[in-house]
């Protein structure tokens, strides 16, 4: 057996290996399996772990949310109508358009104190797909959500 034929098995888990293992989502075992199959393929530790059936996508999603302390709900946990989409699927495509029409109304909008034109702008339709607006959040200065 030649060197190159062994592989080391890395010693260190990251942040989001301590995540899941901290929150008991993954075993010391699961762990070191993981890592290994991280090196071998060169992934990431999320997709290896994924590969390896041990966690789902959900799983990665929690570990972020902590990794970088921001809200993140579980579909199911009753806490906020799933129909606040951005917080049960922070990175879906639709999310990413409903910040950025959040940020194109701040910076042209808001910022002026402009309010009641906010709605009937056309980059404002365009995100809200033809949805009526349940409820508008304003912090002038700061944001602006739109609860479709």
């Amino acid at each position: 057996m030649s060197q190159q034929d062994v592989i080391e098995a890395p010693t260190q888990v990251g942040k989001i290996g301590r995540v899941l293992l901290e929150s008991g989502r993954l075993t010391e075992l699961q762990a070191e399996k993981v890592l290994l199959r991280q090196q071998e393929r060169k992934i990431r530790f999320g997709e290896a772990a994924i590969e390896l059936g041990y966690i789902k996508e959900a799983d990665i999603q929690f570990a972020l949310a902590r990794q970088f302390s921001y809200a993140y709900l579980q579909p199911g946990d009753g806490l906020v109508s799933e129909q606040i989409v951005a917080a049960y699927y922070p990175y879906t495509p639709y999310v990413e358009r409903l910040r950025s029409l959040r940020s194109q109304l701040n910076q042209s909008w808001i910022q002026k104190g402009h309010k009641a034109l906010v709605l009937a702008s056309e980059v404002a339709q365009k995100h809200l797909e033809g949805k009526a607006p349940k409820k508008l959040i304003v912090v002038p200065g700061r944001l602006v959500n739109i609860v479709v």
